[in-house]
């Protein structure tokens, strides 16, 4: 800008102005007397302000603390402790008390036993505390008022309820009335009625008219406590369609299987020849374990070794020998039912035999059939058989 306005200047466009410096009121240039007054060579007045010079100034302001004379030391004043009259001024506590020192032999409130004003000798011992403060009964004839509160003023004049503790009755206490609900209040007036008891269901049962005269009863209805029916898994239950499967057909006389042992060691691997036994050994696993059973199947095959002497058996005798496997009687009820079916010609499917469920029908398969792979077991013994043929069957090692 400033090259700018020079050229038009000299070009006689615009005239030259003149440059004017700015300089900050820090910087501008301060009177001499001020410059004196700061560096401290003023010694006289300023005649523009009309003031003293600074040393003046100085000694006027020491001269105020100077010491000019008079007494050094202040005298103490005394406060008279009485009034005009010679009376001593007391505080109204002990004016209170003042009026109550016959009952307490001059004891106006001082530990020490004496009149309010006076000293103690030296001599003379300083009494406790628990023996200078009068007694209950010294306090009831001077006529002491004991302050209670308004909330116990109230308790004391309510009327006092039976205690129900021996203990608060023992020590002297009065009993405090104890607030009830108002629910509580109804309910102590009335008597507990019983609470009704929920009935189990029941059922109907028909009495025939010769147990009815046994028992002194009529053929009315007799209503049976009912039970309660057991969860099943419908799994482990057969359809009508899975009965006639292709695996529980059965055994043809040309069939050569034959199952591999396993380390399971399952009583079925030692009987597999005989359908029969495999059947029965089911119907013994039902409800028991296998070490139980066999302790007692080498006496059952001895005496009963195929199903046509099981079928001419005796329940007696049959009862006698799996007595100890429990339900001995309809366990031998169903395997002479069983093996009289067995020897019968018309069934195709081991489902239709008498006391045949899933667990037998699958033993079946597996062992007499050879049919495993058509059937999915869910006992867990006979599941780990079937997962071993598998184990055989993916190393080729099953014929």
């Amino acid at each position: 800008m400033e090259k700018k306005r020079k050229k038009r200047a000299d070009d006689g466009e615009e005239p030259a102005a003149a440059a004017v410096a700015v300089v900050s009121p820090y910087f501008q240039k301060k009177p001499a007397t001020q410059k004196k007054r700061a560096s401290g060579e003023a010694t006289e007045a300023d005649p523009e302000q009309g003031g003293l010079p600074i040393n003046e100034k100085i000694l006027e302001m020491i001269s105020r603390f100077t010491y000019t004379g008079g007494p050094l030391k202040k005298e103490e004043v005394v406060v008279p402790n009485s009034r005009s009259n010679g009376e001593r001024k007391l505080s109204p506590y002990f004016q209170q008390k003042k009026g109550n020192t016959e009952g307490n032999g001059g004891v106006v409130g001082g530990a020490g036993g004496g009149t309010l004003g006076e000293r103690k000798p030296i001599d003379e011992k300083p009494q406790s505390r628990a023996k200078a403060r009068p007694s209950a009964s010294a306090r009831a004839k001077a006529g002491n008022v004991v302050k209670v509160s308004p909330y116990f003023q109230k308790a004391s004049d309510a009327s006092p309820q039976p205690q129900s503790d021996g203990r608060a009755r023992a020590r002297g206490k009065k009993a405090v009335k104890i607030k009830v609900s108002p629910y509580f209040q109804k309910a102590e007036g009335e008597v507990p009625q019983p609470q009704p008891q929920r009935k189990a269901r029941a059922r109907k049962v028909r009495v025939s008219k010769k147990r009815a005269d046994e028992e002194g009863e009529g053929t009315e209805a007799k209503r049976v406590a009912k039970r309660k029916k057991r969860a099943y898994d419908r799994r482990r239950v057969l359809t009508a369609a899975e009965k006639r499967a292709e695996a529980y057909r059965r055994k043809s006389p040309d069939n050569t299987w034959k199952p591999p042992a396993s380390f399971h060691r399952l009583l079925q691997e030692s009987h597999w020849h005989d359908p029969w036994r495999v059947l029965v050994i089911c119907m013994l696993l039902n409800v028991t374990t296998g070490k139980q059973t066999a302790q007692y199947l080498d006496a059952l095959f001895k005496e009963y070794p195929d199903a046509t002497k099981a079928a001419e058996a005796s329940v007696e005798t049959l009862e006698s020998i799996i007595q100890a496997l429990g339900l001995k009687r309809k366990r031998a009820r169903m395997i002479i039912r069983l093996s009289r079916e067995y020897l019968d010609e018309s069934w195709t499917h081991v489902t239709q035999l008498h006391g045949v469920g899933k667990y037998a029908a699958d033993a079946y398969a597996i062992f007499c059939t050879g049919k495993w792979k058509e059937v999915n077991p869910l006992d867990h013994k006979l599941q780990d058989y079937w997962e071993y043929l598998w184990w055989l069957k993916d190393r080729r090692l099953l014929k």
